[in-house]
Protein backbone atom coordinates (compact mmCIF):
# COMPACT_ATOMS: atom_id res chain seq x y z
CA UNK A 1 0.00 0.00 0.00
CA UNK A 2 1.29 3.20 -1.34
CA UNK A 3 2.19 5.87 1.37
CA UNK A 4 0.27 9.20 1.62
CA UNK A 5 1.85 12.42 2.02
CA UNK A 6 0.72 15.11 3.66
CA UNK A 7 1.43 18.60 3.32
CA UNK A 8 4.14 20.25 6.04
CA UNK A 9 2.89 22.82 8.38
CA UNK A 10 5.26 26.15 6.61
CA UNK A 11 3.46 25.03 3.33
CA UNK A 12 0.17 25.45 4.64
CA UNK A 13 0.73 28.65 6.31
CA UNK A 14 2.29 30.02 3.40
CA UNK A 15 -0.88 28.84 1.74
CA UNK A 16 -3.43 30.36 4.13
CA UNK A 17 -1.23 33.68 3.88
CA UNK A 18 -1.57 34.02 0.15
CA UNK A 19 -5.48 33.24 0.42
CA UNK A 20 -5.30 35.86 3.18
CA UNK A 21 -3.76 38.30 0.89
CA UNK A 22 -6.41 37.78 -1.70
CA UNK A 23 -9.22 37.85 0.19
CA UNK A 24 -7.80 41.14 1.65
CA UNK A 25 -7.45 42.30 -1.76
CA UNK A 26 -11.03 41.55 -3.00
CA UNK A 27 -12.68 42.34 0.08
CA UNK A 28 -11.22 45.92 -0.25
CA UNK A 29 -12.46 46.21 -3.50
CA UNK A 30 -16.09 45.14 -2.44
CA UNK A 31 -15.84 48.15 0.33
CA UNK A 32 -14.50 50.38 -2.19
CA UNK A 33 -17.50 49.64 -5.12
CA UNK A 34 -19.95 49.36 -1.83
CA UNK A 35 -18.92 52.93 -0.65
CA UNK A 36 -18.60 54.83 -3.82
CA UNK A 37 -22.47 54.36 -4.19
CA UNK A 38 -23.16 56.98 -1.81
CA UNK A 39 -20.54 58.98 -2.27
CA UNK A 40 -21.60 59.00 -6.11
CA UNK A 41 -24.95 60.52 -4.83
CA UNK A 42 -23.72 62.85 -2.44
CA UNK A 43 -21.66 64.48 -5.50
CA UNK A 44 -23.82 63.73 -8.47
CA UNK A 45 -26.96 64.54 -7.44
CA UNK A 46 -28.37 64.02 -10.55
CA UNK A 47 -27.29 60.22 -10.03
CA UNK A 48 -30.40 59.78 -7.30
CA UNK A 49 -33.00 62.06 -8.55
CA UNK A 50 -33.31 61.52 -12.72
CA UNK A 51 -35.61 58.85 -13.34
CA UNK A 52 -34.18 57.30 -16.92
CA UNK A 53 -36.27 54.04 -16.90
CA UNK A 54 -39.56 53.56 -15.99
CA UNK A 55 -39.14 56.06 -13.29
CA UNK A 56 -36.19 54.52 -11.70
CA UNK A 57 -33.11 56.97 -11.22
CA UNK A 58 -29.35 55.47 -12.07
CA UNK A 59 -28.28 54.93 -8.42
CA UNK A 60 -31.22 53.05 -7.59
CA UNK A 61 -30.74 51.15 -10.87
CA UNK A 62 -27.03 50.09 -9.35
CA UNK A 63 -27.97 49.32 -5.91
CA UNK A 64 -30.61 47.04 -7.10
CA UNK A 65 -29.16 45.10 -9.85
CA UNK A 66 -25.39 46.30 -11.03
CA UNK A 67 -24.38 45.84 -6.97
CA UNK A 68 -25.79 42.31 -6.98
CA UNK A 69 -24.58 41.13 -10.16
CA UNK A 70 -21.08 43.14 -9.24
CA UNK A 71 -20.81 41.29 -5.75
CA UNK A 72 -21.42 37.87 -7.41
CA UNK A 73 -19.07 38.61 -9.64
CA UNK A 74 -16.15 39.28 -7.15
CA UNK A 75 -17.72 36.36 -5.38
CA UNK A 76 -16.63 33.91 -8.11
CA UNK A 77 -13.25 35.65 -9.02
CA UNK A 78 -12.06 35.11 -5.14
CA UNK A 79 -13.66 32.08 -4.60
CA UNK A 80 -11.47 30.96 -7.97
CA UNK A 81 -8.39 32.61 -7.07
CA UNK A 82 -8.28 30.90 -3.56
CA UNK A 83 -8.74 27.91 -5.11
CA UNK A 84 -5.68 28.12 -7.87
CA UNK A 85 -3.48 29.17 -5.11
CA UNK A 86 -4.25 26.37 -2.73
CA UNK A 87 -4.27 23.95 -5.83
CA UNK A 88 -0.87 24.94 -6.42
CA UNK A 89 0.75 25.51 -2.91
CA UNK A 90 -0.62 22.53 -1.53
CA UNK A 91 -0.24 19.24 -2.80
CA UNK A 92 2.09 17.05 -4.95
CA UNK A 93 1.67 17.14 -9.07
CA UNK A 94 1.87 13.80 -8.73
CA UNK A 95 -1.05 13.80 -6.85
CA UNK A 96 -4.02 11.46 -8.04
CA UNK A 97 -6.51 10.36 -5.57
CA UNK A 98 -8.61 7.99 -7.97
CA UNK A 99 -6.69 4.76 -6.80
CA UNK A 100 -7.64 5.86 -3.23
CA UNK A 101 -10.74 4.69 -4.01
CA UNK A 102 -10.07 1.66 -6.51
CA UNK A 103 -7.66 -0.38 -4.60
CA UNK A 104 -10.46 -3.26 -3.41
CA UNK A 105 -11.18 -3.29 -7.26
CA UNK A 106 -7.59 -3.34 -8.29
CA UNK A 107 -7.36 -6.80 -5.72
CA UNK A 108 -10.46 -8.53 -7.56
CA UNK A 109 -9.78 -7.43 -10.98
CA UNK A 110 -12.27 -5.15 -11.49
CA UNK A 111 -10.74 -1.33 -11.98
CA UNK A 112 -12.50 -0.50 -15.08
CA UNK A 113 -9.55 1.72 -16.43
CA UNK A 114 -6.87 -1.43 -16.48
Amino acid sequence: MDTIEFDSIEEVDAAARSIRRVAIEYGSFFLMVLLFVPVLSMVAPGWSRRPVWAGLTPGFLTLAVGLHVLFVAVAVAGARAADRIEDDMLGRPEDDYRHLHTEPLDELGLRADG
